[in-house]
């Protein structure tokens, strides 16, 4: 009896630990979102991976941040301040934080600033040592868009997604990031240059299944689509063709709770402060 509880207990533990958790923006509803203070919050909770954006300088690092344009709601800044027309250096005179998120009224105000991909990863690396914490995950997205590189906002897209990848190298090994994107360009080239890359397709709309692989023109490891047109037929189909089901973003008990009972992979939420209030159901893999 006692041999055969300890087997369940460790499936149990097995299949939740395959679930993916990730804090959206670091864990937007309760931190200033895509900030190192942010990623630090959303690790005192059982995240297994930390989502954010990306855009490019104008000296060519790669800046977190959600908008081509450093945010009047997020930040104190006046004007338009586009992200690509400014060097890193002058990104840090920008404080963030600080202002309270009309859309988000849990949120702490926190000082702080846009930080570089390099900082922020680097920084989460040392906090995971500091609250001996396994390691996580980051599900970074590349914020291209045809109009944003028409209106100059970005780089060519292919520049920005190799950008992107040569950072990573540095940062972390392979099979510790996965790099999300609305835009099939950046998906479809990063297939073909960078085969050892894990990528997600991002989907805002109505979910046709067999369109959506035929237009890709590959399979993904990942599709994430807005959480309120998923179905459990669409994540069966997913599964038939091995693609993880990881949607976006449900900020309620009773939301994610539907979700995981639906079948997908992982949750996508801005608060991760959520995840102990769900039960995973044990699936085999």
């Amino acid at each position: 009896m006692g041999r055969t509880l300890s087997a369940l207990v460790l499936f149990l533990q097995l299949s939740a630990h395959a679930f993916d958790w990730q804090g959206h923006r670091g864990a937007r509803g309760l931190f200033p979102e895509n900030s190192i203070e942010g990623m630090a919050g959303a690790l005192d909770f059982p995240v297994t991976t930390l989502e954010l954006d990306v855009f490019v300088s104008k000296d060519q690092k790669i800046v977190v941040s959600h908008d081509p344009v450093i945010s009047p709601v997020l930040c104190k800044v006046s004007g338009s301040k586009v992200i690509y027309q400014l060097r890193s250096e002058e990104l840090k005179d920008v404080e963030c934080g600080s202002k309270p998120h009309p859309d988000f009224p849990d949120q702490k105000s926190v000082k702080t600033r846009v930080p570089l991909l390099s900082e922020l990863v680097k920084r989460t690396e040392e906090m995971l040592k500091e609250k001996k914490r396994k390691p996580v995950s980051y599900n970074i997205e590349i914020k291209s868009s045809p109009d944003n590189e028409a209106r100059s906002l970005q780089p060519e897209h292919r520049a920005f997604a190799d950008l992107l990848i040569r950072e990573l190298k540095d940062l972390l090994p392979a099979d510790r990031y996965v790099v999300q994107s609305f835009d099939l360009r950046v998906l479809r080239h990063l297939h073909e240059k960078h085969p050892e890359v894990r990528l997600a397709y991002l989907h805002a709309d109505e979910i046709k299944p067999e369109e959506i692989v035929k237009i890709l023109g590959f399979t993904p490891e990942i599709f994430s689509p807005d959480y309120k047109h998923l179905n459990p037929e669409h994540v069966a189909f997913f599964h038939k063709h091995k693609v993880k089901v990881i949607p976006w973003t449900p900020n309620t008990t009773r939301k994610i709770q539907a979700l995981v009972d639906m079948g997908v992979d992982g949750i996508i939420t801005d608060y991760p402060n959520l995840i102990p209030t769900v039960t995973l159901k044990p699936q085999l893999k």
